[in-house]
C-alpha cells in the first residue's frame, strides 16, 4: 500500500474514561476504525453507547473529569502535514517509511529550505512525495499523531482540517455575534485572510449551503435564522476552511423531516463534490441509509459490528444490531407493536462480565457470561488485524464457534428485499 492509499483517519484502541465519585466510567473502551478520503462513515447506537465521546476524543475536546487513557489517532492529510511541519518543526508531523522520519529533518536534508521556489528536493526518503509551491515544501505522504500533538497544533488542526458540526445549532452559534462574523473568524484564523477577503468567503459559504440573500444575511444574528438555516450556518462554519474530515454529531436531530432531507442532500453533495470525508454520529438508522457508505455499531463503549451500510441493513450479524433493525417501523407494517431491545444500557462503571450485551441478549449462553467476544470476520471467525469496512465484522461468540445452540435471526429488514433481489434475514 502506498502512502497516499492509506486511510485519511485511523483510530486504534482508543480509550476514554470519566472519573466520578462512583468510579471510572469507561465511555470509550478500545475503539478502532478507519475512514478513507471521501468516505461517509456512520457511528450508531443508543444514548450512552460512546458515540459522541469517541468523536470528541479524536478532536481532543475531552474536559475534566474525562481523560483520554490510550490509543492512537492518526490523521493523514497532505495540507495538515505541510502546515504543521512548517509551524511546528519539532516533529509534530511525520512520515512512517522505514522508521519515523521527521518532516523538519526531511526539509533540512533535502536542501529545499529557503526562498528559492526553484529549489529541488534531493535524497528524499522512499514513498515521500514532495513539491515546492512559492518556496514552501508540501508533503503529500505523511501523518499527524493527533493524541500526541501539542495543544497549539490541535488548534491549527481543528476547524481547518477536522471540522465538527455540533448537535444543537442554538448552542453552537454565539448569540452576540452575527452569523457572518462567526464564519469569517474561522477563515481569518486558519486561512490567514484579511477582513475583506474573509467577508467575501463567508458570504460565499452562506450561498454554498443554500442560504438565500447571503450578503444580507451575513449581518443577521443567530436568532434571526430558522432552525434549519442555523444548522446550515453551522455547516458553513465547518466548511469554511476546506476541511478533509467533517465530524457531524446528530446534525439533523432538532430538524423537521423536510429540513432534514435538505441537510442530508447538502452533506452528500459536499462529500461528492469536494471529496470530504464525513463521520456521522447518530441513532437514526434512516439517516445512515440515506447518507453513509459504511457503519460501526457501538454498545457500552465498544464496537459490536462494522460493515458496509448495505450489508448491515440486509444481513445484520450481531444480536444488538438485529434488535435495532427490528425496531424500525416500515410502511405497510402489520405488527401491532414495534419490537424493542429489552433492558437498558449497562452501568459503564461496572460492566457485566463477558459480553456486555448478554443481560439483554435473547441468545445468551453461559459462554457469553464467561468470555468477552472479540471483533471477528463473520465469515471466517478470525480476528482482524486492521479495521476494514469491506470486511463484515461482529463481536459475538456465534462467529468464533463458542456457542452451543447458536443464534437464529428472523427479522425482515425491508418489505421489498426479495423483490429487489436481496434477502430477508
Amino acid at each position: 500500500m502506498s502512502a497516499n492509499d492509506k486511510p485519511l483517519l485511523s483510530v486504534d484502541g482508543l480509550q476514554t474514561s470519566f472519573y466520578t465519585e462512583e468510579g471510572e466510567v469507561k465511555a470509550v473502551n478500545d475503539v478502532s476504525y478507519q475512514i478513507d478520503r471521501g468516505e461517509r462513515f456512520a457511528v450508531v447506537g443508543e444514548s450512552g453507547a460512546g458515540k459522541s465521546v469517541t468523536s470528541l476524543s479524536l478532536m481532543r475536546l475531552i474536559d475534566d473529569p474525562g481523560r483520554i487513557k490510550g490509543g492512537d489517532v492518526t490523521f493523514r492529510s497532505p495540507s495538515a502535514v505541510a502546515t504543521l511541519a512548517r509551524k511546528f518543526p519539532e516533529g509534530v508531523a511525520t512520515e512512517n517509511s522505514s522508521g519515523y522520519i521527521h518532516v523538519a529533518e526531511l526539509r533540512a536534508e533535502s536542501g529545499s529550505v529557503g526562498d528559492d521556489p526553484g529549489a529541488t528536493v534531493r535524497d528524499r526518503p522512499k514513498e515521500v512525495a514532495t513539491e515546492l509551491d512559492d518556496g514552501s515544501l508540501h508533503v503529500e505522504a505523511g501523518h499527524v499523531d493527533v493524541l500526541d500533538a501539542p495543544a497549539e497544533a490541535m488548534q491549527e488542526l481543528r476547524g481547518a482540517e477536522i471540522a465538527m458540526i455540533f448537535q444543537d445549532p442554538h448552542t453552537a452559534l454565539n448569540p452576540v455575534y452575527t452569523v457572518g462574523e462567526q464564519i469569517a473568524e474561522a477563515i481569518r484564523k486558519h486561512l490567514d485572510m484579511g477582513e475583506k477577503a474573509a467577508r467575501e468567503r463567508a458570504i460565499d459559504m452562506l450561498d454554498r449551503v443554500g442560504i438565500p440573500d447571503p450578503a444580507e444575511r451575513y449581518s443577521d444574528y443567530p436568532h434571526e435564522f430558522s432552525g434549519g438555516m442555523q444548522q446550515r450556518a453551522v455547516i458553513a462554519i465547518a466548511l469554511s476552511c476546506d476541511p478533509s474530515l467533517i465530524v457531524a454529531d446528530e446534525p439533523t436531530t432538532a430538524l423537521d423531516v423536510t429540513i432534514e432531507a435538505q441537510i442530508l442532500d447538502l452533506l452528500k453533495d459536499l462529500s461528492d463534490d469536494e471529496d470530504v470525508a464525513i463521520q456521522l454520529i447518530t441513532h437514526d438508522l434512516g439517516v445512515v441509509a440515506e447518507l453513509c457508505d459504511s457503519v460501526m455499531v457501538m454498545y457500552a463503549g465498544k464496537p459490536v459490528e462494522r460493515s458496509s451500510v448495505e450489508e448491515l441493513y440486509y444481513d445484520p450479524k450481531h444480536p444488538y444490531t438485529v434488535g435495532l433493525m427490528s425496531s424500525i417501523p416500515r410502511i405497510g407494517d402489520d405488527r401491532d407493536r414495534l419490537e424493542t431491545v429489552p433492558g437498558t444500557m449497562p452501568d459503564l462503571v461496572q460492566l457485566p462480565s463477558g459480553c456486555s450485551f448478554h443481560p439483554r441478549c435473547p441468545y445468551a449462553e453461559d459462554a457469553c457470561i464467561q468470555h468477552e467476544p472479540p471483533l471477528v470476520d463473520t465469515e471466517t471467525g478470525e480476528p482482524i488485524e486492521e479495521p476494514d469496512s469491506d470486511i463484515h465484522t461482529a463481536a459475538c461468540l456465534e462467529y468464533t464457534g463458542d456457542l452451543q445452540d447458536g443464534v437464529d435471526f428472523d427479522v425482515q429488514i425491508r418489505e421489498d428485499a426479495a423483490a429487489d433481489g436481496g434477502e430477508s434475514v
